[in-house]
């Protein structure tokens, strides 16, 4: 207990038998006293004023029932007593990579979905709920779970490795289906730091989970995929997933496939096939750059501010001509291997391929590894 002027702070720890990161999740849920619950990571870093920024808009908008924040990379920045003191861009390429693939996705990404009021992920590393809400749908899915509800979207499943995606859209189905006046969306301004993985075995293993916890979540709430009663998030958020993030990967594989066999059957338009490939390469160059420059572009977070601040977390010229260079490198080989690994992810999943495939952490996630293996550790 650590006492403050006119407070105190009371933290518990709660001991169980370990269940999956959802049913821990559960677990504090249900140990907490507030209405509102924050869930990350133990191998993330919460920036010292996300939360605020945060709660900022829950306050202001008290239809939100949960709101996630933007995911920074930690790999190469200096750690201090838990804290990213220096962001620093890592020397790892696959790391490079990965940055701009975040950096897209949220300012971009997750910016728009969030505007357009179809949010169908709260990231797991952060995101803040409002804990009776995420009740009334049933918590987190774990074979545990005894809501009728849950069970009932989610029939015959009893648990998921895509718990965050599968829970935020089973937020807004039910708001949808009770038509309630709450909303699910995103702050661009929270940060939040995690570790990815530094070598390809690893992120193959990261991205084959991700796609089989699109595709559980996808089966569960297939009802809502092109159904106007779903609003937006049924006409747009999750058939865009289904289109581009499932059947795209297919589709993008196909033609790296035929396109050789075209070439041998002297059948291929050389002059479609070169514009097709000049036109898709720079369109993906374009979305990258602009994600990069929008981000390292200062603007206020609040009306104190003064100078204003960046989304992007490096203040360093070079390094953000180190990820626009990465920005257009990763069409050529890196990009490929994403298709890949979807594809693999997706031919998992009707396998019944289950588990999470851990990859092994180098830099801070290691560190806290280390420690709950101690169970006598103390700080």
């Amino acid at each position: 207990m650590q006492r403050l002027p006119g407070h105190v702070l009371r933290f518990v720890v709660v001991d169980k038998e370990n269940g999956g990161r959802a049913d821990a999740c559960n677990a504090g849920i249900n140990a907490s006293h507030c209405p509102y619950f924050f869930a990350t990571d133990a191998d993330s870093i919460v920036d010292e004023k996300a939360l605020i920024q945060t709660f900022r808009t829950v306050l202001d908008h008290k239809d939100v029932v949960a709101i996630g924040g933007q995911i920074a990379i930690l790999n190469g920045s200096e750690i201090r007593d838990g804290k990213v003191v220096k962001a620093r861009l890592p020397k790892n390429s696959v790391a490079r990579f990965q940055i701009v693939e975040y950096i897209r996705s949220f300012t971009m990404g997750r910016a728009a979905f969030s505007r357009m009021g179809s949010v169908i992920i709260v990231s797991g590393a952060f995101g803040i709920f409002q804990k009776e809400f995420v009740q009334k749908v049933g918590g987190y899915l774990t074979k545990y779970l005894t809501s009728k509800l849950a069970h009932e979207y989610t029939r015959p499943a009893a648990h998921t490795i895509g718990e965050d995606m599968e829970l935020t859209v089973r937020l807004q189905r039910y708001i949808k289906e009770k038509k309630l006046k709450k909303k699910v969306t995103y702050v661009p301004q929270a940060l939040c730091w995690t570790e990815v993985p530094e070598s390809l075995k690893n992120l193959s293993k990261q991205r084959n989970r991700w796609q089989r916890g699109l595709m559980e979540t996808l089966q569960f709430h297939r009802k809502m995929i092109f159904n106007k009663n779903y609003g937006r998030i049924g006409l747009f958020g999750l058939p865009y997933f289904f289109l581009f993030e499932f059947l795209g990967a297919y589709i993008e594989f196909l033609g790296y496939v035929s396109l050789p066999i075209l070439f041998y059957l002297d059948v291929l338009n050389y002059t479609y096939a070169i514009w097709l490939f000049i036109f898709s390469v720079v369109y993906g160059i374009l979305l990258s750059v602009s994600s990069i420059v929008m981000s390292a572009w200062s603007q206020k977070t609040a009306e104190t501010d003064i100078s204003g601040k960046t989304l992007i977390y490096f203040d360093d010229l070079k390094e953000i001509f180190i990820l626009i260079l990465y920005g257009i490198l990763e069409n050529f080989g890196y990009r490929q291997l994403t298709v890949w690994w979807r594809i693999r992810g997706t031919i998992d999943f009707f396998r019944g391929k289950q588990g999470w495939d851990k990859f092994e952490r180098t830099n801070f996630g290691r560190e806290v590894n280390d420690v709950k293996k101690n169970k006598y550790a103390t700080s």
